[in-house]
C-alpha cells in the first residue's frame, strides 16, 4: 500500500482489566485453551494493547500482510491513475466483468470504497463475538482519505491460500472486458503485450486506445484493433 493510512484503524482504548479478562476467556474458548487466565496475563495483555495504541501501524502490518487486496477503478480516464498505476501513460489496463469476477474460485466480494476524514475505530475485544463477522470487519478495509477519491476504487479481499502461488486471482478470459493502451505506450510494450494477448487468448478481447484531448486535461478512450496499432506502429519505423 502506498497510503500508511490504508487499512489503519483507530484502536479504541481498553483499561478495564475485567473486560480484558473477559477477552482473554472467549479467547481460550474459541481456540480450545485451557489454561487459568491470571492477574499476571491481564495485565501483560494490558500492557500490549498500550503498545498498540502508541504505535497502531507496527500491529496492524501483521494483519494487512495476511491479507491479499484485490484494487480496481471504475474508472478508465483518470489521468492522475494513469500517472501513478499505468507506468506514466505507457503502460495498459484490464477493464473487467464484475459479474464474472463475483464468479470466480475463490469467489470475489466486490465493494465500493467510501472516502472520509475519520478514520474507522476498532474494538479489539469484540474479535472473537458471533456478531464480529467478515461483514463487521469490512469497514477496516473500505474507508480511505477523501484525498484518494478521485480514484473511484473498488476492492476485493482475499486470504493468500485461496489464491494461486498465494499472489493470484486465477480468473477466466470472459472476465475481461477489454484492454486499454496507454497515450504514451511505446512500441516494443505494444507488441510484448499483443503476444501475450494471443498468448493467453485475450487477442479477441476489445481493444482501446488512450488519447490526449485537444483542449482540455483530459483523456480519450477510443475503441480501436490490433492491426491498426500494429499498422500504425510499424509505419512509424
Amino acid at each position: 500500500m502506498n497510503d500508511p493510512f490504508d487499512m489503519l484503524p483507530v484502536f479504541k482504548e481498553v483499561r478495564d482489566p475485567s473486560i480484558i479478562r473477559n477477552y482473554l476467556e472467549r479467547s481460550a474458548t474459541r481456540f480450545d485453551m485451557y489454561e487459568k487466565i491470571t492477574p499476571a496475563m491481564v495485565a501483560a495483555w494490558k500492557a500490549r494493547w498500550e503498545v498498540i495504541y502508541d504505535n497502531p501501524i507496527a500491529e496492524w502490518s501483521r494483519v494487512a500482510t495476511g491479507t491479499r487486496v484485490l484494487c480496481l477503478s471504475s474508472r478508465n480516464n483518470g489521468v492522475l491513475l494513469w500517472s501513478h498505476y499505468g507506468q506514466n501513460h505507457r503502460g495498459f489496463a484490464v477493464g473487467f466483468r464484475s459479474d464474472v469476477l463475483i464468479e470466480t474460485k475463490p469467489a470475489t466480494l466486490l465493494f465500493e470504497v467510501e472516502y472520509d476524514d475519520e478514520r474507522p475505530e476498532f474494538d479489539i475485544t469484540t474479535v472473537h463475538d458471533e456478531q464480529c463477522s467478515a461483514e463487521s470487519l469490512l469497514p477496516l478495509f473500505k474507508r480511505k482519505s477523501r484525498e484518494w477519491s478521485y480514484e473511484r476504487e473498488w476492492r476485493a479481499t482475499h486470504r493468500p491460500e485461496t489464491l494461486n502461488d498465494g499472489e493470484y486471482l486465477p480468473f477466466s478470459v470472459e472476465a475481461v472486458e477489454c484492454v486499454i493502451l496507454g497515450a504514451l505506450i511505446e512500441k516494443d510494450v505494444i507488441l510484448r503485450l499483443n503476444q501475450a494477448c494471443k498468448t493467453s487468448g485475450l487477442d479477441s478481447v476489445p481493444l482501446k486506445k488512450a488519447r490526449l484531448a485537444k483542449k482540455r486535461f483530459e483523456l480519450e478512450i477510443l475503441p480501436t484493433t490490433w492491426s491498426e496499432v500494429l499498422k500504425r506502429e510499424q509505419g512509424t519505423d
